[in-house]
C-alpha cells in the first residue's frame, strides 16, 4: 500500500501527492490517484486537502471522473496546444542541425555568430540536446589514446626521436659516477611505433658524439632491416647539440650529416613543445626509475656498460609495453617484419661507448675529428659493439 505523508497548510516544501509521483510512471501516478480517491470517499474532500495538499476541486474532479468512467477516469487527459506558435520549424532545425555538423566544434553562440539561423541560442542549444549532437570535453588519457593510435600507423624504424639525458642529477647515480669515471651523457634514439631503444653513453654533450652515434646505429640498422634511408625520419629538439643553434642547413653539422652523409630525413619539434618528443622523454623516465635507481652497485666503467646493456636488451626484448597492448618491442618489430628481419644483426646493435669509438685527443674533443682516410677502420675496445667500427670520412676534419 502507498503511504504518502501528510502535509499542513501553508508548507511551501514539495506536498506528499507531489513528492509521490515525482519522477514516477504512469502506473505509479494512477495507483497515488486511486489512493486518494478512496480516502475521500471515506473521509470527504477537506480532509483528504489537509492530507495530501491536493487542490479540492481537483479531488472533486477526480471522485466525479472515477465515479462515471472507474479507474480510466484517473488516467491523465491534459492536452498540449494543438499549434504552438513559437515552435522552431522542421526545416530550421535541420538548418542547425547540419551547421553543427560541418563544425562540432561550435556551440550555440558560434553557429549563430557564423551561420545566422533564424532562431535563438536557446532553440540552437534545444536541438543540438535532442538530436545527440552534445560531446564531452576529452579527458587527458583520452587525448593519449588517440595519439597512440595516430603512432601505430607509422612503419618500424620510419620515425625515430633521439634525445640526450643528463645523468648528473640522479642521487643513486652521482657518487658511483665521479668515483669510477662514469658516464655523464646519454644518447638515445628511440622508435616511436615499437619503443625499441639504440643508447650511447659519453663523458661529454657534443655534436660529434650525437653524429657518431646516429651513424653507427643507422648503418648497421640498415643491414639488419630491409628499409631505405630516405624513408628514415629523425626527430630531434633544438639543443645545440643537433645544430639546434644553426640557422642554416649547411652550417648545421648535424643536419647537414643526417641529409647528405646518412641521407635520412630530420625534423626539429617546435620550440617550447618537449612533449613532441614524448616518447623518447618517456624512456628516460622509465630508465632512471628502472635501471639507475635500482641498479646494484657498480665497480668500474666496464661493469656499468654490461649492466646497462643487460637492461637494453631486457627492454626491447622482454618488457611489456602496456601503452603498447603489452607487447614487447621485439614483438611489434616482428610483427612488422616477419620474414625479413635478421634479429641477431638488430639486437647486436649494442649499447655504444661513444668516447672509445670517438678515437679523439684532448684538445680536439667533442668537436671535430683528426682527418682519416676515406676507409680507416677504428678499431673499438667496447665490448657489446661490433669489433670494427668505420669512421666516415666525412666526420674527419678538414
Amino acid at each position: 500500500m502507498l503511504i504518502i505523508k501528510p502535509t499542513h497548510r501553508g508548507n511551501m516544501g514539495s506536498t506528499g501527492y507531489t513528492m509521490a509521483i515525482k519522477g514516477s510512471s504512469k502506473e505509479h501516478r494512477l495507483s497515488v490517484k486511486q489512493q486518494v480517491v478512496r480516502y475521500a470517499q471515506v473521509n470527504g474532500i477537506k480532509p483528504s486537502k489537509r492530507k495530501f495538499g491536493i487542490h479540492r476541486n481537483t479531488i472533486r474532479t477526480w471522485l466525479r471522473r472515477y465515479e462515471e468512467e472507474g479507474i480510466n477516469g484517473l488516467l491523465d487527459k491534459r492536452k498540449g496546444p494543438k499549434n504552438i506558435h513559437h515552435k522552431t520549424p522542421e526545416l530550421v532545425e535541420q538548418q542547425v542541425i547540419a551547421m553543427r555538423k560541418r563544425a562540432p566544434c561550435y556551440g550555440p553562440k558560434r553557429i549563430k555568430h557564423f551561420f545566422d539561423p533564424p532562431c535563438g541560442y536557446s532553440a540552437i542549444q534545444r536541438i543540438i540536446k535532442q538530436q545527440g549532437l552534445t560531446r564531452r570535453r576529452r579527458k587527458k588519457h583520452q587525448k593519449k589514446q588517440d595519439l597512440r593510435e595516430v603512432k601505430a600507423l607509422y612503419k618500424v624504424f620510419t620515425h625515430m626521436q633521439y634525445d640526450l639525458k643528463h645523468l648528473r642529477d640522479i642521487p643513486c647515480y652521482w657518487a658511483q659516477m665521479k668515483q669510477f669515471d662514469l658516464p655523464q651523457y646519454q644518447y638515445t634514439l628511440r622508435d616511436t611505433k615499437s619503443g625499441w631503444v639504440f643508447l650511447g653513453y659519453s663523458n661529454e654533450l657534443s655534436e660529434l658524439n650525437a653524429r657518431v652515434m646516429i651513424d653507427y646505429v643507422i648503418n648497421f640498422m640498415k643491414s639488419a632491416i630491409p628499409i631505405s634511408t630516405q624513408d628514415i625520419l629523425v626527430q630531434t629538439d633544438n639543443g645545440a647539440e643537433f645544430s639546434g643553434a644553426g640557422r642554416r642547413v649547411k652550417t648545421a653539422t648535424f643536419v647537414r650529416a643526417l641529409l647528405e652523409d646518412i641521407g635520412v630525413n630530420h625534423a626539429y619539434i617546435p620550440p617550447g613543445c618537449c612533449n613532441a618528443n614524448a616518447d623518447v622523454e618517456s624512456f628516460h623516465n622509465t630508465i632512471e626509475e628502472e635501471f639507475f635507481d635500482l641498479a646494484a652497485e657498480i665497480n668500474s666503467r666496464d661493469d656499468f656498460f654490461r649492466k646497462v646493456e643487460t637492461y637494453r636488451l631486457w627492454y626491447n626484448l622482454e618488457r611489456p609495453n602496456f601503452s603498447k597492448k603489452g607487447c614487447s618491442p621485439l614483438d611489434i618489430v616482428d610483427i612488422e617484419y616477419s620474414n625479413e628481419l635478421d634479429q641477431g644483426r638488430l639486437i647486436r646493435i649494442s649499447t655504444i661507448d661513444l668516447d672509445k669509438i670517438a678515437c679523439v685527443s684532448p684538445e680536439m674533443r667533442g668537436q671535430s675529428l683528426p682527418n682519416f682516410p676515406e676507409q680507416k677502420t677504428v678499431k673499438s675496445n667496447n665490448v657489446y659493439p661490433s669489433s670494427k667500427v668505420v669512421i666516415p670520412k666525412t666526420f674527419a676534419k678538414s
